[in-house]
């Protein structure tokens, strides 16, 4: 079996509870302004600032889904995962504004700024697309709300869904072993019913609310 990953220390946590907290106090309402200007101060800055922390926030992600995935059935698993998604959300509330921002800004500025800042214009891609949201896009107190409750409402289901069917999966296999041919006269088959699970210690959920999650 080969070796576990370390998983994320306290620094780490540390340093992306850091880094989203001065990303917000640096670039929250500031967003339009930035748009006329070119170089440090810019959209360009900001955008690069902002896929730093949105991929440190992703290898965090990453790893926790990969470890749960690995063994959904595990209760040491599930807990990991769930916590993580909670600081992820947490942290993800100080990123919130970025993409909301940015969609307020009139399409003709934006455009003037990824023509004239080189640094804005290698995200055009990525801003395009996020742009596409503006008519879906609702008032910042929503878009919170919805982040908030994100993790006991869709995430929640789908966590239960997989972990149902690891529990379901691990319990034909058993069946499959039994010295009787059929499933329906295995000694073992009643435990094709998932036992119940406690309940997972989850407040709400995450996010990476960062670009990959746009």
């Amino acid at each position: 079996m080969p070796p576990r990953m370390p998983r994320p220390s306290r620094p780490t946590w540390k340093k992306a509870s850091k880094l989203s907290i001065a990303f917000e106090e640096k670039w929250k309402g500031k967003l339009t302004e930035a748009a006329t200007k070119t170089g440090a101060g810019g959209i360009g800055e900001a955008l690069k600032e902002y896929e730093a922390l949105d991929d440190l926030l992703g290898k965090i992600g990453s790893f926790a889904g990969l470890t749960y995935f690995s063994d959904t059935s595990s209760p040491a698993n599930g807990k990991f995962y769930g916590d993580v998604q909670a600081k992820l959300t947490d942290l993800s509330a100080h990123l919130l504004f970025f993409a909301l921002e940015l969609n307020r800004i009139d399409d003709a500025v934006m455009d003037a700024c990824m023509d004239r800042d080189p640094a804005a214009g290698h995200y055009r891609p990525w801003l395009v697309d996020l742009r596409k949201d503006k008519p879906f896009q609702l008032e910042d107190k929503l878009e919170q709300l919805f982040l908030e409750k994100s993790m006991t409402s869709a995430a929640a289901f789908n966590r239960l869904f997989d972990e149902t069917m690891a529990e379901f999966s691990d319990s034909r296999s058993t069946a499959s072993n039994c010295r009787w041919k059929s499933p329906l006269t295995c000694c073992r088959s009643r435990s094709l019913k998932p036992a119940p699970r406690p309940p997972q210690p989850c407040r709400r959920l995450s996010a990476t609310t960062c670009a990959s999650s746009r």
